[in-house]
């Protein structure tokens, strides 16, 4: 059986205009604008969508770099790891 196909407002490779998500004299230029870009670039060449890393809470990094330190008072990670994996920890903040 062939998949079923989303609904165009639900459908994340779609874009919707003037459907309830303002002025249609206010989208149908930018919808003009992203046809014509998508015209100029040729069907045969997608675009990426870039997805960005899911945020961490805060309160969850913090608790990870104190478990890390524990394990490091305990010599179970050495100075060299805890301070590479507590410098990615902080990365994500």
């Amino acid at each position: 059986a062939a998949p079923a196909v989303p609904q165009a407002d639900q459908d994340p490779a779609a874009v919707v205009f003037g459907l309830g998500y303002g002025p249609v004299h206010e989208s149908l230029p930018f919808a003009a604008a992203v046809l014509a870009a998508v015209r100029e670039r040729g069907a045969s060449a997608p675009v990426p969508i870039p997805v960005p890393a899911p945020r961490r809470d805060p309160a969850d990094i913090a608790e990870r770099i104190r478990h890390l330190g524990e394990l490091h008072q305990q010599g179970l990670v050495t100075d060299e790891e805890f301070t590479s994996k507590k410098a990615e920890l902080l990365a994500e903040l």
